[in-house]
């Protein structure tokens, strides 16, 4: 009897033995081989096991999808989710489906062929081949975040053995000083590995971007580092006015925490708000900073909107949205920023040329994102302005190459309303005899307002032209004070008034404030016999632009101040709002200042 019991013991032990020492496939790495349309699930320590021979691969629809499981195998990394611009797949996740399966799920089009799939067994790495599929993909990086988070939210699990790192010591020694290597073990693990026999230990790492340098140059504060760098919504303090970036899943290197550098009256340091989250002080009188991301993501610029570095140029070539993501692909890496606003957000493209307005509008018709306006930088690219509501969540994404970005969007609205039918409007017209004097302010060597190389004189032609080429059309006879870039004097603007016996007088300017929260449309008018005036243009153009309604004001400007005639002075919004500086720099809201004035001159000219 004993011996059976102990014969059946022996079984039960072998048993364990084998399945306790049959070796778990530990994927450490994935990689993404668009050229050649293959995915590689790496492992650094095991290999690929034998229950990944016969892989079956399922179908699910609504939308189509393909999986397959491989079993004995755990996802030492993140869930990984890739985005495709091709017509074969859309989409690739790979995640840990239970404790002893990974699943990989293909997002594929309705008529896409499974047999296109196989596996490939090669020593410690699982190849994915797709056959006759094209692959263009962009991997994204999280580069902002509105959502706040006590602690950082990234681990990564890693197998690594005391020999590896005595070797990679060896080999920096003959560089630099030993140190780095325990101040990084240090800062990620929070020990030194040391044994005296080469032994293989799990580490999680508790950051997903390690801080190295924090220094100014001629165009800003730049933060370097190693990984992957994101930023959540930054906060302005006052008493010292300061502005702060926190930076999650990220560890400061020792030798540069918490040392404060000023350079120029501006103070700045970086310090280790959390476990996993650093924190970034800018200490200004003037604190409207914007971070600026390299193309490979490693390094952020933080510049005051008064200076941006010459980068190659590149042109946005391809627009892609889903129902919440919005992908910008370019033909060479952009270097790009994001401002969070109360209002929204403006996404600034800094070396971008050029973009199809046609293909854009497309892209975006239809979505949470049918919003954004694209207006220009000058001298540098382009800027996207999206208004978002108060409880609307944005993330922002880099991709690998910094050929692509990708804007991401929660709680927001989902009502699309209705396109409305293309019916060209007939314009207004003035069956009677009238001169208007159309007056763009400022000129010449008198630039106006202006705000990041935008001018308050270009803007102001601008528009004028266009209120006068309306007027024409509408059969009124029109006379400008300036059709160029010229000085023209106030005494002069007025003495073109009375010279022409003109029946009314329009000056176009555009505002300014020292608080760049302010923007809107006013109306100015000094006589009593202008009130009737300025409140029939000033309906009419609130009601066209459907920007803030800042009133009608009694005002002394020399303009209509000194004209017999009724006269107005519209100030169509402000140049020192960074929103509405784009657009005001853009042709749509030129076009329907312009169009809303018009209206507003024929409609007072009917009434008479």
């Amino acid at each position: 009897m004993f011996r059976r019991l102990f014969t059946v013991f022996i079984f039960i032990f072998l048993g364990m033995q084998m399945a306790f020492s049959s070796e778990v496939f530990k994927i450490t790495s994935i990689n993404l081989d668009t050229s050649n349309s293959l995915i590689l699930l790496s492992s650094s320590m095991s290999q690929v096991q034998s229950e990944m021979n016969n892989v079956k691969i399922g179908v699910l629809s609504n939308p189509k999808r393909l999986y397959f499981d491989l079993k004995g195998a755990t996802l030492n990394i993140g869930p990984q989710n890739w985005y495709f611009n091709s017509k074969d797949i859309k989409q690739v996740r790979v995640s840990q489906f239970n404790p002893e399966t990974v699943r990989v799920v293909l997002y594929t089009s309705d008529n896409f062929d499974k047999s296109k799939i196989s596996l490939i067994k090669s020593d410690k790495t699982l190849i994915i081949q797709l056959k006759d599929v094209v692959c263009e993909t962009d991997y994204f990086q999280q580069v902002y975040t509105d959502e706040k988070t006590s602690s950082g939210k990234y681990y990564e699990n890693l197998s690594i053995s005391d020999t590896d790192i005595n070797a990679i010591k060896s080999a920096e020694s003959a560089i630099e000083s030993q140190d780095i290597m325990k101040q990084v073990q240090n800062a990620f693990s929070g020990q030194t590995v040391v044994q005296k026999k080469p032994i293989i230990k799990d580490l999680k790492l508790k950051t997903g971007y390690y801080i190295t340098s924090l220094t100014m140059n001629n165009n800003g504060i730049l933060l370097s580092g190693v990984g992957e760098v994101t930023l959540e919504k930054p906060m302005i303090l006052s008493n010292p006015k300061r502005i702060v970036f926190d930076i999650p899943n990220s560890i400061t290197a020792y030798n540069i925490l918490n040392k404060t550098k000023t350079v120029g009256g501006v103070s700045f340091r970086v310090g280790q708000f959390s476990t996993s989250k650093s924190r970034l002080v800018i200490t200004s009188e003037n604190v409207d900073y914007s971070p600026v991301y390299s193309p490979d993501g490693q390094s952020v610029l933080f510049i005051n909107n008064s200076s941006m570095p010459t980068q190659k140029r590149n042109n946005a070539v391809r627009y892609y949205k889903d129902k919440s993501n919005f992908i910008i692909s370019f033909d060479a890496p952009v270097v790009h920023g994001i401002k969070r606003t109360s209002e929204g957000v403006v996404v600034n493209l800094y070396n971008t040329y050029s973009f199809n307005e046609k293909d854009f509008n497309e892209a975006i018709a239809q979505s949470p994102f049918r919003q954004m306006k694209v207006s220009l930088l000058p001298k540098v690219g382009l800027s996207l302005s999206l208004p978002l509501e108060k409880n609307a969540v944005f993330n922002g994404y880099l991709g690998a190459d910094g050929k692509a970005i990708k804007l991401s969007l929660k709680n927001v609205q989902t009502k699309i309303e209705k396109p409305k039918p293309n019916i060209p409007e007939k314009p207004l017209k003035f069956k009677g005899k009238a001169i208007v004097i159309v007056d763009a302010g400022h000129g010449g060597h008198d630039y106006g307002a202006m705000r990041e190389g935008v001018n308050e004189k270009d803007i102001n032609l601008d528009i004028a032209t266009m209120v006068a080429q309306n007027l024409t059309k509408s059969g009124v006879n029109v006379v400008m004070t300036r059709d160029s870039d010229e000085f023209i004097s106030l005494p002069d603007r007025v003495s073109i008034c009375s010279n022409n016996n003109a029946d009314l007088f329009v000056s176009v300017h555009v505002n300014a404030s020292v608080k760049p929260e302010i923007n809107g449309i006013e109306t100015h008018y000094y006589n009593q016999n202008s009130l009737s005036f300025a409140n029939t243009v000033h309906e009419c153009i609130i009601n066209r632009v459907a920007k803030k309604d800042r009133g009608v004001f009694k005002s002394k400007f020399y303009v209509i101040n000194h004209t017999e005639v009724p006269a107005i002075l519209v100030e169509v919004g402000f140049i020192s709002n960074e929103t509405e500086r784009n657009e005001l720099a853009a042709k749509d809201r030129k076009q329907a200042t312009a169009k809303a004035i018009s209206e507003g001159i024929i409609k007072y000219l009917n009434l008479k």
